[in-house]
């Protein structure tokens, strides 16, 4: 060939002078970018385009032929003569070459591509080259990198389709359709496709948004609505169940399950009712019934097991509508019968629904006042003066006295054939009146006792804390592959729950704190070790922390003389003062940790379903905290000392009979309701007399 009879020198110089021509002008058409990028950018392009070359014209070679003229003979093919040669291939690594040799393989591999990219587009080579840089087309550690993280935001974004199309959009251009195939599991051609579509009809760098929906209802109107249903008279927490709420972006949230006390048609007669008291435009009933339809619960089917108080209350009045009926055998006629039942029945409903909703602190009707009603006149300290006239009354309280005077008068006067049938309707009478006035006090304590949990997160600081405990019910060991003669007689393991509020920002935040104890008992000296590293956790985790309130339920370990006693020195310990301990009223201790115990059963169960064995405390704090744990959920495996128990008891009068107790510097201040009274105050000095040992550190 022409070039390769002419000497080296030669070939060498005319070729240098051509070569950095060219390269200028090259230089100055490239996008900005360092040499040295380019450089390796280019030895690996040309490369590769060589190795293809040689493999596609390797049957037109002689097998005797070198490496070094194979390249030569390409470079000689695709620049028609005009490049020069390779005097060498590069054997040492191309930072420890010296800066001439660097300078010659980066000159005469700009010249190849050059040459390479005219012949795929002539006169169009260095239009082509910036495309090819533009879009980054070369592969190298950082786009592997890159390529990882929309990967991983891809996988994230699994509950909304849409935002997987939004983020597959944003890198479907800059990678090869197969490697996108090969790097994102469950990836599909279509799916590519529809991505790069949705990037070209839309404008670059849009930010990812989600589709807003258009409503023609008022959102005050509607939010109104929510909170009413929302309140805890008309939904009950549970410890079991999860439903899923699907969003019209295609996410889908997963929510603890809520029991509803009362059918739909009776919670909107309820509200339709307070708007017109409180003079508020409701939306229509059609919408109301829409809105409660979208509002996912479940409807209660029955009473037994959640509220003893109501239960009986409702029975009761079950049972008096029957012995109405059945006094039509005994002289009763059957218009006034049926009037009697009409009443009962509106009796029942009143109580079931609307009567919670008239009781306030101070009114001037008497049954519905919380400091006339719940005041205790026999000890000044536990009784509140109204400063108003308890003159006025309610129809329907008024009317539920009379329907029971005008049944028992109607017994009395009955006809009976001997004297012990008379006497059995006068007892069920007696024992049905005493239950269904029972329940009306109920709920009126249960309101009374709910302000003061309301009223806690009104005013809560960023200092304070609002600690909800409960233990829960006992859990069951879970075995994957179980024999029948070990799934009777079970000894279930105690977990005990507690739900920290605190303020942050303008929010409440939650936290639940789950201690799990494989075989201590649920006493005082349990809770109280427990409350006792409880406090000293969350003020590890917000030194800001100085205030604490409590709150349970009745159960006897919490309702005793000796828990309340040693939470002083507890607070002196973890340097958290307790404020205050509020109780619920009895039976109507479901709180939020009941709606947290759901999903960490869920959590459990699905563990377990991947066949691991849940059977002790370990094992349940290793499940619960599988798969990063259930959100805001802090478990700990817990041992109660008993041996560092030093107090024995605390007898403290009559503590049964109340239900709100306040942390004073100089003593203790206790309430049967919840501010109905100054209170009855016990000094330190008094509480630790009637202390029999000191309850110090519990370990």
């Amino acid at each position: 060939m022409e070039v390769l009879s002419c000497s080296k020198s030669q070939v060498s110089n005319n070729r240098l002078e051509r070569d950095e021509a060219e390269n200028d002008s090259f230089v100055k058409e490239m996008p900005p970018c360092s040499q040295s990028q380019i450089s390796d950018d280019f030895i690996e392009f040309s490369s590769q385009s060589t190795i293809r070359s040689t493999h596609s014209s390797h049957e037109e070679w002689q097998p005797e032929t070198s490496d070094l003229d194979k390249i030569n003979n390409v470079i000689h093919l695709i620049s028609n003569g005009n490049c020069s040669p390779l005097r060498s291939q590069l054997t040492t690594s191309f930072k420890e070459a010296s800066v001439r040799t660097q300078r010659y393989y980066i000159q005469i591999s700009k010249d190849i591509v050059l040459h390479l990219f005219e012949m795929i587009a002539p006169s169009q080579s260095h239009i082509l080259i910036k495309e090819l840089f533009s879009r980054e087309f070369l592969w190298n550690n950082d786009d592997e990198r890159v390529l990882k993280i929309f990967v991983k935001a891809y996988e994230d974004a699994s509950d909304s389709p849409a935002h997987q199309k939004e983020l597959l959009s944003l890198f479907s251009h800059q990678y090869p359709k197969e490697l996108l195939l090969q790097s994102i599991p469950g990836m599909t051609k279509w799916r590519i496709d529809t991505a790069r579509q949705h990037a070209n009809t839309s404008s670059k760098n849009t930010e990812v948004t989600q589709k807003s929906a258009f409503s023609r209802l008022p959102f005050d109107k509607v939010e109104h609505f929510v909170d009413f249903l929302s309140q805890p008279h008309y939904i009950q927490d549970i410890a079991y169940g999860e439903r899923t709420i699907k969003l019209s972006t295609g996410q889908s949230i997963h929510i603890p399950d809520v029991v509803r006390t009362l059918i739909g048609s009776r919670i909107i007669t309820c509200y339709l009712s307070y708007c017109k008291d409180t003079e508020f435009s409701p939306c229509s009933r059609s919408t109301l019934y829409s809105l409660l339809n979208r509002c996912a619960a479940s409807q209660r089917k029955s009473l037994s097991g959640l509220d003893n108080t109501t239960a009986d209350g409702i029975s009761s009045f079950e049972k008096l509508v029957s012995v109405t009926e059945s006094m039509e055998s005994y002289g009763l006629q059957p218009t006034k019968s049926e009037d009697i039942m009409n009443r009962l029945r509106a009796s029942k409903h009143y109580l079931s629904c609307d009567n919670r909703w008239h009781i306030q602190r101070s009114t001037s009707i008497p049954d519905h006042c919380i400091d006339y009603s719940l005041s205790d006149h026999r000890h000044p300290e536990l009784s509140s003066q109204c400063s108003h006239d308890h003159n006025d009354v309610c129809n329907f309280c008024t009317d539920q006295l009379t329907v029971l005077d005008d049944l028992e008068q109607i017994i009395i006067d009955g006809f009976f054939p001997t004297s012990d049938i008379k006497g059995e309707f006068i007892h069920d009478f007696q024992k049905c009146k005493e239950k269904i006035i029972q329940w009306k006090q109920h709920v009126l304590r249960n309101v009374c006792q709910e302000e003061a949990k309301q009223n806690i997160l009104q005013t809560l600081e960023r200092h304070e804390v609002l600690i909800t405990m409960d233990w829960a019910m006992k859990y069951l060991p879970w075995i994957d592959r179980e024999k029948q003669t070990d799934f009777f007689g079970k000894k279930g393991i105690n977990w005990h729950i507690s739900v920290a509020i605190s303020k942050e920002k303008d929010h409440l935040k939650k936290d639940c704190f789950v201690h799990l104890l494989d075989s201590a008992p649920q006493t005082w000296f349990s809770v109280a070790s427990i409350l006792e590293h409880l406090l000293f956790t969350v003020k590890d985790q917000n030194e800001s922390l100085k205030c604490a309130y409590l709150k349970s339920d009745n159960a006897r370990c919490y309702h005793c003389g000796p828990l309340i006693s040693a939470i002083p020195d507890i607070s002196r310990r973890t340097g958290i003062k307790v404020c205050r301990y509020d109780f619920s009223e009895a039976q109507s201790g479901k709180d939020i940790c009941d709606r947290r115990i759901a999903p960490l059963k869920i959590h459990m169960k699905r563990y377990g379903n991947e066949g691991h064995n849940i059977t002790t405390g370990e094992e349940m704090k290793e499940a619960l905290e599988s798969y990063g744990g259930v959100k805001d959920t802090h478990v700990y495996l817990a041992e109660v000392d008993f041996d560092q128990q030093t107090m024995q008891k605390c007898p403290i009068p009559f503590i049964n009979n109340f239900n709100n107790f306040c942390y004073e510097e100089d003593g203790l201040r206790m309430w049967q309701a919840y501010n109905v009274g100054e209170g009855k105050f016990i000094s330190t000095g008094e509480l630790n007399r009637k202390m029999i040992g000191k309850q110090d550190d519990t370990g």
